[in-house]
């Protein structure tokens, strides 16, 4: 069961009854469809740079000539297996023509395309990286707008952008690639949490553990399914075709979706909210309470309302004004402080270690291929756990306790020897596997947390962590391993460690009504403190009659 009370018509008291009342159904339903589809197609844009710019061996395939006449100093590797430039005893000279070894990555990668070594080597790279970077930005300006001006349009808008990368198969050169991975970057931040958002607002709390995992479940399938197609399609245009144009069947949630209308009532748009819900209605087959009733209720959810839902009416001059005021709120009131800081370390945490893990799978495996198929394995419970622990032990405890135990798998990693790869292997995933339930599970916990009227932006700045800290994943090996092999996994450790100590400052929100403002949140978590020193006090006054022989 996906709740556990029916709520009678007349008796409805804020807007979770009234989302109650409606039930699941197509309204629903057509969300779950688009999201989880997105979420299938997610890991191809975000890991598939471990298959179309890998590291290649190179060495120079000059003139025959030109080696002859080559006298070498004993310190110079005339046979490395990474070789920019012929080095000779007085001069050095670049390589006429790079010869690629490609022991694993037969055919064309982009690497070879662009011939992307040695001082262009950084651009294969930043294929990923401008991806994540832009997905960050992104978000973040999706979140400033889509709490203000609502959140089909921001989808709309960046769906729009996201297209962009369609073409890239086609294009000839590395810049015009570049240029549009950061267009569609940009774009998939402002889809990903919109459309996640927009979700997430038409459900009441017990519905949205199980639907999480219905919308998450296939990007352990999509992390799979790239894992093949890498093994299949070694030829990058292809491949990237592959992954790209499925996302072409998004395009008609641009029409077929609605606004929010939790977002419609919190701004004081009560008609445009009125006909939303109407439409739900009908395709439920419920029939709504009077209209005066149903705008009661909006009031009632509306009471609270606090500044910021005014700072809608300003004008196009006054946005710089308005972005700041924005990024304030987040600070503003104690809770909201504490919210916001401990969602943006937790995800930039596990930001860097999730992707830390995914991307550096050469340090684990010697087949990459089969390293990607794995990581969609292991996360399989990080879809199906969450939702039945969160319900059985709450969203708090859940958090964590797979935070915690993500961090001690890695603690061995630094004792285990080369010999034993599989046991690395083993302790690697595992710990990658807690993380993913514990990120499910805090993603919702934040989520339940932000109000409605801050709930984009309050999740696309820790999401723009996110994106920076995935763009180090892929180098933390090798900025660290030459220092200490056993450093990446310590600091992997550490993240998530950490991330489980922050949070035990935050509350749980089990059973909890979604704040719609940030007035709310404040009374929310007072009112959760009280019952809390209550309950202690009761304790301590249970013992000492217990003391005294009164009970």
């Amino acid at each position: 069961m996906l709740y556990r009370k029916k709520t009678n018509i007349r008796n409805m008291e804020n807007y979770e009854d009234l989302i109650l009342h409606l039930g699941l159904g197509k309204w629903n339903y057509l969300m779950v469809l688009f999201a989880s589809w997105r979420s299938l197609l997610g890991p191809g844009q975000y890991m598939i740079g471990s298959f179309i710019h890998p590291s290649l061996n190179t060495s120079c395939n000059s003139p025959p000539s030109a080696i002859l006449n080559a006298s070498y100093a004993d310190h110079i590797d005339v046979f490395g297996s990474y070789q920019c430039a012929i080095g000779a005893l007085y001069v050095e000279q670049s390589c006429w023509v790079l010869l690629w070894y490609r022991d694993i990555f037969w055919l064309t990668v982009k690497n070879e395309d662009f011939n992307l070594a040695c001082d262009t080597q950084y651009l294969g790279a930043t294929f990923t990286g401008i991806y994540m970077m832009a997905n960050g930005i992104g978000g973040v300006i999706n979140g400033l707008f889509c709490d203000l001006y609502g959140r089909k349009r921001m989808f709309v808008i960046g769906q729009a952008l996201f297209c962009i990368n369609l073409i890239i198969p086609w294009l000839p050169g590395i810049t015009s690639i570049l240029i549009c991975r950061t267009i569609g970057g940009f774009g998939a931040g402002c889809v990903g949490d919109t459309l996640s958002i927009l979700l997430m607002e038409s459900l009441v709390a017990r519905q949205r553990p199980t639907i999480s995992v219905v919308v998450w479940l296939p990007w352990v399938f999509g992390m799979a399914i790239l894992g093949g197609l890498g093994f299949l399609i070694r030829d990058w245009r292809t491949l990237y075709m592959m992954v790209t144009l499925p996302y072409a069947l998004i395009i008609p949630a641009m029409w077929m979706l609605d606004e929010s209308p939790r977002w419609l009532v919190t701004m004081g748009k009560q008609k445009e909210a009125l006909k939303v819900l109407n439409k739900v209605a009908r395709w439920h087959g419920k029939q709504l309470p009077p209209e005066n009733e149903i705008k009661n209720v909006f009031e009632v959810t509306r009471n609270k309302k606090h500044d910021e839902v005014e700072l809608a009416s300003q004008g196009f001059m006054k946005l710089a004004v308005l972005f700041f005021t924005r990024f304030y709120l987040l600070i503003k009131t104690p809770m909201m402080r504490r919210v916001t800081f401990v969602s943006c370390y937790n995800f930039m945490a596990m930001g860097l270690f999730y992707f830390g893990l995914s991307l550096s799978g050469v340090h684990y495996s010697n087949d990459p291929f089969l390293y990607m198929v794995l990581s969609g394995v292991v996360d399989l419970p990080s879809t199906v756990v969450p939702a039945p622990m969160a319900l059985r032990f709450g969203r708090k405890k859940s958090s964590i306790f797979c935070f915690a135990m993500s961090g001690l798998l890695l603690l061995p990693l630094p004792f285990v020897s080369k010999d034993q790869m599989w046991l690395t292997m083993t302790l690697a995933l595992s710990a990658k596997s807690c993380g993913g339930v514990a990120w499910a599970v805090f993603h919702l916990q934040v989520t339940e947390l932000y109000p409605t009227n801050m709930r984009v932006l309050g999740l696309a700045v820790p999401n723009a962590f996110v994106s920076f800290t995935a763009t180090l994943a892929a180098y933390i090996h090798e900025i660290l391993s030459p220092l200490a092999v056993w450093a990446p996994s310590i600091m992997f450790s550490m993240c998530s460690l950490v991330a489980a100590a922050a949070v035990l400052s935050l509350p749980d929100t089990s059973d909890k009504t979604m704040p719609n403002t940030i007035a709310e949140l404040e009374e929310m978590c007072t009112i959760s403190r009280s019952k809390k020193k209550h309950s202690i006090v009761a304790n301590d006054d249970t013992q000492m009659d217990l003391l005294n022989g009164k009970v």
